[in-house]
């Protein structure tokens, strides 16, 4: 595990964090570690994060002009990414869900960074996940 822990550390190049449950009013110590993610970079996103970003630059797009030259690039992106994924239309529109999207996507929506250190991290007898923090 502390191979493991270096190598995320080396590469998010911040130290890591002891992750602490919150149990009968007090903080537990476990045997788990977090660091914080920086946003995903354009090649890091998952297939379902860059058909919502296209959808969204879409509608604003049409508000502007809908008869331009960036809305028919846009459409196209966005038709590259559903190439081979069920769909159904509804209203004259087609629509995929974010399940059918991760069917296609290689890295089952996992980031890049983790999805390159998964192999290692089992050798190592460790695993990954990857959630969201709050105050709770």
């Amino acid at each position: 595990m502390k191979e493991i822990t270096k190598i995320i550390s080396s590469k998010l190049n911040q130290a890591k964090m002891q992750y602490k449950l919150f149990q009968n009013g007090e903080y537990i110590n476990t045997e788990c570690y977090y660091w914080n993610l920086p946003p995903p970079g354009d090649d890091d996103k998952t297939l379902v994060q860059q058909y919502n970003e296209l959808g969204l630059k879409l509608v604003d797009l049409y508000k502007k002009d809908p008869k331009s030259d960036e809305v028919m690039a846009v459409k196209l992106k966005m038709s590259i990414i559903m190439e081979g994924v069920k769909s159904s239309k509804v209203h004259g529109i087609e629509m995929v869900t974010p399940s059918d999207l991760l069917i296609k996507d290689k890295r089952k929506g996992i980031r890049k960074e983790w999805w390159n250190l998964k192999d290692k991290a089992i050798e190592h007898n460790s695993r990954l996940f990857l959630g969201h923090g709050s105050a709770e």
